[in-house]
């Protein structure tokens, strides 16, 4: 998947598939956590998609990226909310991350550089690096690798709502 990410998120009617909520200090104490909600998550929504195996595990990768992501906003209180939406071949990760301003500039920072011209050559250089991996690497494999739409809104409450849209399988005709 290489063509360019998509800056606005689907406006389309999506239903809600499935929601998480945990206390961000519990889901903060063990990097595990990040890949378990999305293993979790995975599972229980690719039961009707053409090929389930290989969807759930497209799936898990891409928002374990994002967990991965959220992970490393570090908050002492509040609640990480998970909600994972569908629209037809579309499906939507919101997740609402309790943070203070400094992360929510990361996160607003990365989106902005994964839908700059030049986000490929950002994550290629980023990716291929000797240094130690930045937190930003994970957006960026999912605007570039998975062609995500991903967005963020302030809630004023010091939380942000990331959304991810994403397109795993193609239409069926």
């Amino acid at each position: 998947m290489t063509s360019s990410p998509k800056s606005v998120p689907c406006q389309r009617d999506f239903k809600q598939l499935l929601e998480i909520d945990m206390d961000v200090r519990q889901f903060g104490s063990d990097w595990a956590h990040c890949d378990q909600i999305s293993s979790y998550a995975s599972r229980m929504i690719s039961h009707n998609r053409m090929d389930s195996l290989r969807f759930a595990n497209l799936f898990s990768s891409a928002m374990n990226e994002i967990m991965e992501t959220a992970f490393h906003a570090r908050a002492e209180k509040g609640t990480l909310r998970c909600a994972l939406h569908r629209c037809d071949e579309i499906d939507r990760i919101e997740l609402t991350i309790p943070c203070d301003g400094s992360a929510a500039r990361f996160f607003q920072s990365t989106i902005d550089l994964a839908h700059a011209e030049n986000a490929e050559e950002a994550y290629m250089a980023e990716l291929f690096s000797e240094s130690a991996p930045d937190k930003n690497l994970g957006l960026l494999e999912l605007a570039i690798d998975y062609n995500a739409s991903i967005s963020l809104k302030e809630l004023g409450d010091e939380s942000v709502c990331l959304t991810v849209d994403l397109a795993l399988e193609e239409p069926e005709n």
